[in-house]
């Protein structure tokens, strides 16, 4: 089963994001908030990030629309591609989270009629580690299963196949606690295919790296 991978680098936002985040551990968050006190040495920062019974929309909710025009030689190729990857995690206990992602992927190809759908839905494993009073990481591991369906015209005629995959999900969040209850981060991500299948037959195993940039809520 073809397979369209799209890898973001962000590495320059993350080394800001780090600068940043030295300098304010000198200081507490926020610091006009009359209600405010020094967090337990074992929560992560700011304070309430991290506790039991935190809920938090990470940064892994991106949505993705883009138009793509290659052209050379007098040939041009447009691409259209929708990804949507929502992601919540609850913290069952301190630092210490559980989750989910489900995902959605369209990729078409206009000259070749090619058209792919997929979806992918997983359980994911958090920990939270402060860092300073507004950063932190959150390794996190996760098993997706995702289905996908692709078509395209060859020949005159329309081939259609679908499949599945298997994969395995590695991620390290940095991120920055810009205010309460918002954060914000560059993610360097490992997915591993354990398992790739098109018709019922085996077909090559995808290996992807890179780093997001991110954006998430918690309450």
């Amino acid at each position: 089963m073809t397979r369209r991978i799209r890898v973001a680098l962000a590495l320059g936002p993350a080394l800001a994001l780090l600068a940043l985040a030295t300098p304010a551990s000198a200081q507490q968050f926020p610091t006009s908030d009359p209600t405010y006190g020094v967090p337990e040495p074992s929560l992560a920062a700011p304070e309430g990030f991290g506790t039991k019974g935190t809920v938090a929309i990470t940064s892994d909710f991106d949505l993705d629309l883009r138009r793509i025009t290659d052209s050379f030689m007098g040939d041009s190729v447009s691409q259209t591609q929708i990804h949507i990857t929502p992601t919540v995690l609850i913290f069952m206990a301190n630092n210490l989270a559980v989750g989910g992602l489900m995902a959605y992927q369209y990729d078409s190809v206009e000259e070749a009629d090619y058209s792919l759908n997929k979806f992918a839905i997983g359980p994911m494993l958090a920990y939270n580690i402060g860092v300073s009073p507004r950063a932190s990481l959150l390794p996190t591991v996760g098993v997706l299963y995702g289905w996908a369906k692709q078509s395209e015209t060859v020949g005159g005629g329309r081939d259609s196949s679908s499949g599945y995959d298997i994969s395995l999900l590695l991620r390290v969040p940095v991120l920055f606690h810009a205010f309460q209850h918002v954060f914000v981060g560059a993610t360097p991500f490992a997915e591993l295919d354990l398992v790739s299948k098109s018709e019922g037959q085996d077909v090559a195993k995808t290996r992807t790296f890179g780093v997001t940039l991110d954006l998430g809520v918690w309450f």
